[in-house]
């Protein structure tokens, strides 16, 4: 019974090592494919401010893998923008930063300056956000949206 009790015991510490932080390296990108995916997030941002005047979500479905977490996600925000009747109208966009890694992922980066007009008003925000992104045939996907706090 003890040496089950020491089996497990190892088998538990090799797990408990084993789920650490991620250990991918990430290094930035430039050249053909920055300009390619620079050029995809740019229609992205029209896209999006597109579907949002036309209350068209379907829009934006060929920058996602239909029926993905992130899909579901901008689906629900696009709902909640067009029901409360906010228009979201990027002005900006600064710092990009395109970085890949080891496993061949993508990942872009920048600062997004929104204005948010509802009826007469209009809010301005600044966001930071990561787009994970991943090669499709000839062009890319957005695989996950992260927002980090300002």
């Amino acid at each position: 019974m003890s040496v089950r009790i020491c089996v497990l015991f190892i088998v538990l510490i090799l797990l408990v090592s084993g789920c650490g932080e991620d250990d991918a390296v990430w290094e930035n990108v430039a050249g053909d494919e920055f300009a390619s995916v620079e050029q995809f997030m740019n229609d992205y941002i029209t896209s999006w401010e597109t579907s949002l005047q036309t209350q068209n979500f379907s829009i934006m479905e060929p920058y996602f893998i239909i029926n993905s977490h992130v899909y579901h996600m901008q689906r629900r925000q696009h709902q909640q923008l067009v029901g409360a009747r906010q228009r979201e109208e990027i002005v900006q966009t600064e710092e990009h930063t395109l970085q890949t890694n080891q496993y061949n992922q993508l990942r872009w980066i920048w600062t997004e300056v929104v204005n948010v007009h509802q009826h007469v008003e209009k809010l301005e925000e600044v966001r930071s956000r990561t787009f994970s992104i991943s090669r499709s045939n000839e062009s890319y996907k957005i695989t996950a949206i992260e927002h980090q706090s300002e």
